[in-house]
């Protein structure tokens, strides 16, 4: 018998090994495809936020001045007014919108507040200007999320 003292190739332990080393770097890879998709819903979940408060500040800044705050049922000599999607009856208009883009329970709180003027505390019927706040609330997996976009009016 002949027996073979120079054998090339690899033996079964050999294989065995690379292999289970090549299935532990494909599932880390996968792994990182699944974050990576959880951060793209993220980002496309704030991005919908974003544009809705947005929207809703671009009509807002339709209104007269006079209009802004008396629409959401504040007098002239408040000295802030808060209204949001569910309960005050002109931000309602926005609610179904920020339900589709964001789903279930996602509301909107619009905030407006006097700034300048000569009244201390200033009310909107002696101020300058209006700070115009837009806060969206959603949830995204369980956890709580916002964003707020502001922009002043004079």
């Amino acid at each position: 018998m002949r027996t073979i003292s120079n054998s090339k190739g690899f033996n079964l332990i050999e294989v065995i090994v690379a292999l289970a080393l090549l299935a532990g770097v494909l599932i880390s890879i996968a792994g990182l495809f699944t974050y990576g998709a959880r951060f793209v819903k993220s980002g496309k979940e704030m991005t919908e936020a974003l544009s809705v408060a947005k929207d809703i500040l671009e009509e807002l800044d339709k209104l007269s001045y006079k209009q802004l705050y008396g629409e959401f049922g504040c007098s002239a000599s408040d000295t802030s007014c808060i209204a949001d999607t569910e309960t005050n009856s002109y931000a309602q208009q926005w609610g179904p919108s920020i339900v589709e883009k964001l789903g279930e329970g996602a509301m909107a709180t619009i905030t407006l507040q006097p700034v300048g003027g000569t009244a201390s505390p200033p009310t909107f019927s002696s101020s300058r200007g209006i700070r115009m706040a837009v806060l969206v609330e959603w949830h995204e997996n369980m956890r709580q999320r916002d964003l707020e976009l502001a922009m002043m009016r004079f």
